[in-house]
């Protein structure tokens, strides 16, 4: 129990000094969410590589504490990394020799630093299998903010991608699973950088069809006052429309119901009495049922699935602004799907499309199922009353 122990505490020890060190409003990057994917990435590298468990903790500690140094400083943050680590290991009483192995690991993620053991070259390509993934261009773009706002630095778009290709250009995998597992979608981030950097050069996206702006960004809601304005009045008209279509719709259901209440005990004596009036009661009765049906329609909640996939966030795909695409979601695959959404402005911005857009479709299904709630209330009452009016005048 040794081992599982000493990782719960050395979890629970990092995740509190990103937590209160580590400001995830500037480490946009370099934060407890990707120390947790470079931890299950090596994970799945040293299993696939045959890593016994006594290694695998080896591995699991190195990770968790490799970028704890930024807590610290932003430059030469793994000499802090090795002695945070350290302190916390040897006050656990964790053997020495292991400590010196995850030193050794924690050295081998800085970036000009080869590896030289088979731990060492799996963490050095956990540390950077965002090279090999899908949305790479995700995780650079966090990375550029950051540099952005840690360094002072002012890295466009346009430089940020001559520097990826330059990085991408001297950057290798070590190990063979890693190699095996990245080096195609590596690749195939590469060309898609190229071409990016071809679109920036011209000034045009021929996908979203937006021009870049003097400082070589790209026009995005979150970077358009105008916009941003415009949407907030958008967003708030159609909530305050949603209320009002809400109050319709209850009223029509207490309008109905008191009817059904109140004349079917008057009428049923009456019917007792004169057969005839069946027929514009249960009209009556009708009419009631089926605007009640439409009223119910307008205010039942629409489905929700309650879960998004991160694969679904960085695709564009969903809004965790919206309470029904994320309750089943347990909070750390909440927190990472945020720090995607909030990490990238292209991201935030199709989410406030969705959000609009979804709103005000659904908007539109209530006011389509009142509409017909108020024509069949409003004509069916004309047509019962002039039934009840031809019973009692002929009959």
């Amino acid at each position: 129990m040794e081992q599982p122990d000493i990782i719960t505490k050395a979890e629970d020890f990092v995740r509190y000094i990103f937590e209160h060190k580590i400001p995830s409003n500037t480490y946009i990057y370099h934060n407890w969410v990707h120390t947790c994917q470079v931890r299950d990435e090596v994970l799945v590298l040293a299993r696939q590589a045959g890593v016994t468990n006594g290694d695998l903790d080896i591995l699991s500690l190195a990770t968790l504490f490799h970028d704890i140094g930024f807590s610290e400083a932003y430059v030469g943050h793994e000499d802090y990394s090795i002695r945070i680590a350290r302190d916390f290991l040897m006050k656990e009483k964790y053997p020495v020799e292991k400590i010196q192995v995850i030193e050794g690991l924690i050295n081998a993620t800085r970036v000009d630093v080869k590896p030289k053991t088979k731990l060492e070259m799996l963490l050095k390509d956990a540390d950077t299998s965002s090279l090999g993934k899908s949305h790479f261009h995700i995780y650079t773009n966090s990375l550029r903010k950051e540099l952005n706002a840690l360094q002072n630095a002012d890295l466009s778009k346009k430089d940020w991608a001559k520097e990826n290709l330059r990085f991408l250009a001297e950057h290798e995998f070590y190990s063979d699973i890693a190699r095996e597992r990245y080096t195609a979608v590596k690749e195939e981030n590469k060309k898609l950088l190229e071409a990016e950097l071809q679109l920036l050069e011209t000034g045009f996206d021929i996908k979203s069809g937006r021009f870049r702006k003097k400082d070589g960004e790209w026009n995005t809601i979150t970077g358009n006052r105008a916009a941003q304005t415009q949407f907030r009045t958008a967003l708030r008209n159609h909530i305050d429309l949603s209320s009002i279509a809400d109050n319709k719709a209850n009223i029509m259901l207490s309008v109905n119901a008191l009817i059904i209440t109140f004349a079917l005990p008057l009428l049923g004596k009456e019917i007792a009495a004169n057969k005839i009036l069946l027929f514009p009661t249960m009209l009556l009765l009708t009419v009631c049922v089926v605007s009640m049906i439409f009223a119910t329609l307008a205010t039942r909640p629409i489905p929700m699935k309650g879960y998004s996939s991160i694969e679904s966030i960085m695709a564009k795909k969903s809004n965790l602004f919206f309470f029904g695409n994320y309750f089943r979601m347990n909070y750390d695959e909440y927190e990472k799907g945020m720090y995607a959404t909030i990490g990238d402005d292209d991201i935030l911005s199709t989410t406030i499309m969705r959000d609009l857009f979804f709103l005000g479709r659904t908007l539109g299904f209530k006011y389509a199922h009142l509409r017909k709630c108020y024509t069949i209330f409003m004509f069916g009452i004309i047509t019962t009353v002039i039934a009840f009016v031809i019973v009692f005048a002929f009959f």
